[in-house]
């Protein structure tokens, strides 16, 4: 081709314009997609930090199933005001050997009642007692007939509430609690881990194996063995002793359960069912393992027949176990715990059916002589009806 030519020339500069006016438009277009990509990435991180603000901020003033776990709650709570109470109830009884310790929420709040109308003649009981309890059952609690130290916890807003058993606001609470047991103690406060769904038929500061011998760093009643060793000890009962070695462990046991909770640490779903050990699991797995090792550890199980679990009623996950209520005299009775069934309203429907339920919930008044009434069914060893 002769490139001398004019119109092959001229076709040259045709091309050459196009070419020049198609990278020029080019040059736009990706200038177009690049803002485009820009603002999209913008308005995405807007959004992230909007839901954020309102998850944690403005969000928790009306809590619910959709929020946030944001663990770990070492960062996230103040004990503070909780450790000053104990401390205040310790000074009220200095002569009493340890204060008893107990957090609930709204869910437990009759149970509550009725347990602090069960306790109100014990000496001593109501002014060694530290309830901890979340908003809706302070304003409940508050007013009611009782020397207990009452304080609202330090659990946060969107975990208040009662939670189905092993979902995960369940396991987040329990964390609370360790968390909140662990300041107490670290600020040299003997204490007794209590809960309100239990029959106390006796005072147990009038116990010789409760009061008398505080050498001992953990003393509590086995939630799996009814003889022989000592097995599995209970939160729901437990003396503990401020100690280093005490100390240690509760570390460990704090240590674990954030650990398995990390995977869920921005999980929104805290209705949902987790396969979680608990905090229970890992403490007596670590103590065992320190006084197999010979560790300087004391742990006591108390007598099964005078401090039963669950298992002594019947309804429950072992249906009736009348063996157990056969070989221990009702006389020998201090404390019946209400576990080994699932479930307040169950837990309640079985207090009442044994007549070991308190109070009058419409009134919120004491039932009179009701403890006489709750040793006569031990006596029996028979309920009021069946399950």
């Amino acid at each position: 081709m002769d490139s001398t030519n004019p119109n092959v020339r001229r076709s040259y500069r045709h091309v050459r314009k196009k070419y020049r006016k198609w990278l020029l438009e080019s040059k736009k277009l990706r200038m177009i997609l690049l803002l485009f990509f820009l603002l999209a990435f913008s308005t995405c991180a807007f959004f992230i930090v909007s839901e954020n603000q309102w998850m944690y901020g403005r969000k928790q003033e009306e809590p619910h199933a959709g929020s946030s776990a944001t663990f770990s709650l070492r960062e996230e709570v103040d004990v503070g005001p909780v450790v000053s109470l104990a401390k205040e109830v310790v000074a009220k009884n200095p002569e009493s050997p340890f204060i008893l310790v107990m957090e609930v929420s709204i869910g437990m709040v009759d149970m509550v009642k009725s347990w602090l109308c069960n306790t109100r003649d014990m000496a001593r009981v109501h002014s060694n007692t530290l309830l901890i309890v979340d908003t809706k059952s302070f304003e409940v609690l508050k007013d009611f007939d009782t020397e207990a130290t009452i304080v609202e916890s330090s659990l946060p807003d969107y975990l208040q509430g009662s939670w189905k058993y092993r979902s995960l606001g369940y396991w987040l609470t329990t964390q609370h609690r360790v968390l909140v047991v662990g300041k107490i103690l670290s600020a040299g406060i003997n204490l007794m881990l209590v809960e309100p769904d239990a029959t106390w038929l006796k005072n147990i500061y009038n116990q010789d194996d409760l009061v008398a011998d505080m050498r001992d760093d953990f003393v509590g009643m086995s939630d799996t063995e009814v003889s022989g060793e000592i097995g599995y000890l209970g939160f729901g009962f437990l003396r503990i002793k401020a100690s280093p070695v005490v100390d240690r462990i509760w570390e460990h046991v704090k240590m674990k359960v954030e650990q398995e909770l990390l995977p869920y640490k921005h999980d929104k779903n805290l209705t949902q069912v987790i396969q979680a050990h608990g905090e229970q699991l890992y403490f007596n797995e670590y103590w065992k393992r320190l006084h197999a090792a010979g560790e300087k550890i004391k742990v006591r199980k108390l007598s099964h027949c005078r401090y039963p679990n669950g298992r002594w009623y019947d309804g429950g996950i072992m249906d009736d176990d009348a063996d157990y209520r056969a070989a221990c005299p009702a006389k020998d009775l201090v404390v019946i715990q209400n576990n080994w069934i699932v479930g307040n309203e169950k837990k309640i429907e079985r207090l009442k059916r044994w007549d070991h339920w308190f109070v009058d919930q419409e009134t919120n008044l004491c039932l009179p002589d009701q403890l006489k009434k709750a040793r006569r069914t031990c006596l029996n060893s028979k309920p009021l009806a069946p399950p």
